[in-house]
This record gives structure tokens, C-alpha cells and sequence, in this order.
């Protein structure tokens, strides 16, 4: 087997944190990077992070469900955007292989959220496969919601009115990205959309970034200007 060498220290070997056996195939995407430590295997992290999922219990909270997927072990970083969008594409598969889907529907809306938010911090220049998807899992997480329904809803609807207020976001990053006579007015609807979730849950700092979104496409939007390049500096509106 081929050895890995740690960058920055030529005379040491990377393992595994996990399973302790080295290779080419490790990879450390987090803040352990340089140190010895944090190199994984993505197999040996996707059955830590099942199993971590397993033993979960509701009480422990939203974020320590997710938590295994996107949070180096070790260093308690998250991990780097490439590193991220594999582990996410991995969350996705085991909670609609592990979980039911009528009782954990909240599992699955969390895991593509989770998967969705990652894919739209990759990059500007998505092709138009991802913008797809990102469309497509807005699109499904709110169908999702809309289905949960009841009395799960009515405990959680905070989370949920986050996370549809950010589905109405990425839905106009997208629009504009996607480009298209209406790109500019459909993408205004849909954070106008946002602003009015947030409104409605009482999340005063997600108003103001969607009447910040609005402010800058009515203000600073010019005719010819490349709609992909202008949605990404929407993203990075505070």
C-alpha cells in the first residue's frame, strides 16, 4: 500500500483517525490539516457518522444529528467545501436508507437542507446540473414541510420557517443564476417571499438580509449585466 505523507511534515505517515491503517485515499480538509492528525477515510467516516446517527436521540438537538457529517471529530472544524459536498451527498443517501421516511421526514428535510446550503457555497460558476439540483431540493424540502404537517410542525415550525425562508433564497440565487427575461423580477418575488417567512418568524436578522437581498437587486441591478456574477455577490450579502 502506498503511504500518504502529512504536508508539512515529510517523515511522518498519515492514518486514519478512525481506523488507524494508512493509504493515498485519506484526506484532510480541516483545520487538522498540517498537524498529523484528521486524516480519514470517507468509508470510515460515512460508518462513524451512521453510527454516531444510530444511537442518536431527539433531545440531543438538531445540530448533533448533522453535526458527524460536517465537523472534523478532532478539531471540531467543519470541513472544506469539496470534502463537505461528498459527506453531504452521503448524509442525504443514509437518511433515506436508515430512516423511515413518514416518521423522520424532518431527517430528510434537514439532511437536504443541509446538502443544498453546501452546494450553493461551492462556487458562482455552478453548471447547470447543480443549479438544478439546488432548484429541485429547495423545491422538495418545502414540499416536505408542507407534508410534516401537524403537531411535529407545530413544535418545530421555527426551524421550519428558517430553513423555508433560505429555500426562498436560494430559489432567487438561482433564478438569477439561471438568467432569462423575468431572472431579476421572479428572483425579487422569492426573496420577497423570504423576507415574509421571516417576518412571520419573528427573525428580525433574516429580514433585514432579505430586504438587504431586495435593496441591492432594486438599487444596484444594471441592464447587461451578468446575472451569474451578480447572484453570487447576492450570496455574499450580510
Amino acid at each position: 500500500m502506498n503511504e500518504l505523507r502529512v504536508v508539512g511534515a515529510a517523515n511522518i505517515v498519515a492514518v486514519c483517525y478512525l481506523c488507524n491503517v494508512a493509504g493515498e485515499e485519506l484526506r484532510c480538509e480541516c483545520a487538522c490539516l498540517g498537524t498529523g492528525n484528521g486524516y480519514v477515510h470517507y468509508l470510515c467516516l460515512k460508518a462513524s457518522a451512521t453510527a454516531a446517527n444510530a444511537s442518536w436521540v431527539e433531545g440531543d438537538g438538531i445540530d448533533s444529528f448533522i453535526s458527524p457529517w460536517k465537523v472534523c471529530g478532532l478539531c471540531h472544524n467543519n470541513y472544506g467545501s469539496r470534502f463537505a459536498m461528498t459527506m453531504a451527498v452521503h448524509f442525504v443517501r443514509s437518511v433515506q436508507e436508515n430512516f423511515r421516511p413518514v416518521t423522520d421526514n424532518w431527517k430528510q428535510i434537514e439532511s437536504k437542507y443541509y446538502m443544498m446550503s453546501v452546494q450553493l457555497s461551492l462556487q458562482h460558476r455552478m453548471s447547470d446540473w447543480q443549479k438544478d439540483n439546488v432548484m429541485k431540493n429547495a423545491n422538495l424540502i418545502m414540499c416536505l414541510i408542507k407534508h410534516e404537517g401537524g403537531s411535529r410542525l407545530t413544535l418545530t415550525s421555527r426551524r421550519w420557517k428558517s430553513i423555508v425562508s433560505n429555500c426562498f433564497q436560494a430559489r432567487g440565487v438561482i433564478m438569477l443564476m439561471c438568467g432569462g427575461p423575468e431572472s431579476v423580477n421572479n428572483a425579487l418575488h422569492e426573496f420577497s417571499m423570504q423576507r415574509s417567512m421571516a417576518a412571520s418568524n419573528n427573525d428580525q436578522t433574516g429580514v433585514m438580509r432579505a430586504h438587504r437581498l431586495i435593496e441591492y437587486l432594486e438599487d444596484d441591478f444594471r441592464a447587461g449585466e451578468d446575472l451569474e456574477d451578480y447572484a453570487f455577490q447576492l450570496t455574499l450579502v450580510d
